[in-house]
């Protein structure tokens, strides 16, 4: 009579087993969080909702669960003032895709805040931009990262170079990298290579020097930002999907080549303040938004570009060059023409005629040149701004 009461009892403790496992998963989540809690300074009061008392910390600020098993995915805390250190505990978080704590006072070796969230395999995007992180990237390696997408670092106090380990096998899943507005040194590793799958790259306000490598291999490279270093060499190559190309504020030598202005996706292409000669390429890709050459050495003339090839070209900076010649009359039929500079240059002829059919352009400046004529009949209808000085 007993025995269906006995088996009964395995059951029970299965169930039980099943049930305390699950308490304790959930239990491990809000500990963690807890104790990262703990090493915070929140003057803001922002995390009152973290109450160790809670069953759940599902409905705390800045944390987002799984609807399935209740494990934490997603840590935000952007923009809430908090200072102190990350430390170790995040890295119990086994289902965290998302963690984001930028726009905040966070402090400590870069290394120690984040060398235990490599174990994260289901971590996607970490991002800590904004912040006092400080140190050097000598053991961080990409590789290490099993499943990251994007990674942010701007705007710390990270110093130092970028050793080619750092990008030793980078896996196929990072898209996003940005180590913009630190301190860091030396040249940009050939291994960058190994991350085919990039989409975006940003190393811009740096200390960095020396060429840059050559990218064509980079075939997903749709914005590459290397702007305000100090880097030299000539141009280098990319790849075809590059849609933004920011070299700005650099020491970059040689010329504009014309595949680099031809590629079918380009919009912008700033390669303002370097120290590049040569001539303007005379075909141009169909998709240009802004071009940007100016302060350089560039010589030659302005190419009569057909305005069918240039029809969203919304900025035109040529300014403090070398130019002569006259402006094409082609240049006035770009009907989305907002913004033109040609000043400090060698330019000749009547400059206002080629330009006054832009019925869109509201900012221009010629002056500095050798322009002659009389002034045109009719201005642009749009136009705030003319310097002919």
């Amino acid at each position: 009579r007993t025995m269906p009461h006995l088996l009964c009892i395995p059951l029970f403790y299965l169930l039980f087993f099943i049930s305390v496992t699950y308490s304790f998963q959930l239990n491990d989540d809000l500990l963690a969080l807890i104790v990262f809690k703990s090493d915070l300074i929140d003057p803001k009061n922002a995390l009152k909702s973290w109450n160790e008392d809670d069953n759940s910390p599902c409905n705390w600020e800045g944390i987002v669960c799984n609807a399935e098993n209740g494990r934490v995915v997603t840590l935000n805390l952007n923009g809430l003032s908090l200072s102190g250190h990350i430390g170790r505990t995040l890295a119990k978080l086994e289902y965290i895709e998302t963690i984001s704590l930028s726009n905040n006072n966070i402090s400590g070796s870069i290394t120690q805040e984040i060398e235990e969230l490599s174990q994260l395999q289901h971590l996607s995007t970490l991002d800590l931009s904004q912040n006092k992180l400080f140190g050097t990237l000598d053991d961080i390696y990409l590789g290490d990262f099993p499943s990251l997408k994007s990674f942010d670092l701007s705007n710390n106090e990270i110093s130092g170079p970028i050793s080619s380990d750092f990008f030793h096998d980078c896996k196929p899943s990072l898209s996003f990298l940005s180590l913009s507005g630190n301190a860091i040194q030396g040249s940009i590793p050939t291994s960058i290579d190994s991350c085919t799958n990039l989409h975006f790259l940003n190393l811009s306000k740096n200390h960095i020097v020396n060429d840059i490598p050559d990218l064509a291999s980079l075939h997903d490279l749709s914005i590459i930002d290397l702007s305000n270093n100090a880097l030299s060499g000539g141009l280098p190559k990319l790849g075809p999907n590059v849609i933004e190309v920011h070299f700005q504020n650099n020491k970059l030598l040689g010329s504009v080549y014309k595949e680099l202005v031809s590629f079918p996706v380009l919009q912008i292409l700033d390669l303002s303040n370097n120290v590049l000669s040569g001539e303007i390429p005379t075909t141009v890709g169909g998709s240009l938004i802004a071009l940007n050459l100016a302060n350089n050495f560039i010589s030659g003339s302005i190419p009569s570009w057909a305005s069918s090839s240039l029809s969203s070209l919304e900025l035109l900076n040529l300014s403090y060059n070398a130019l002569e010649g006259e402006i094409p009359s082609t240049i006035g039929d770009f009907e989305a023409l907002k913004v033109v500079d040609f000043s400090q240059n060698r330019l000749s002829g009547e400059g206002l005629r080629s330009l006054s059919r832009c019925d869109k352009l509201r900012i221009l400046d010629l002056s500095s040149n050798n322009f002659s004529g009389s002034f045109p009949e009719a201005f642009p209808p749009n136009l705030l701004s003319l310097k002919l000085s």
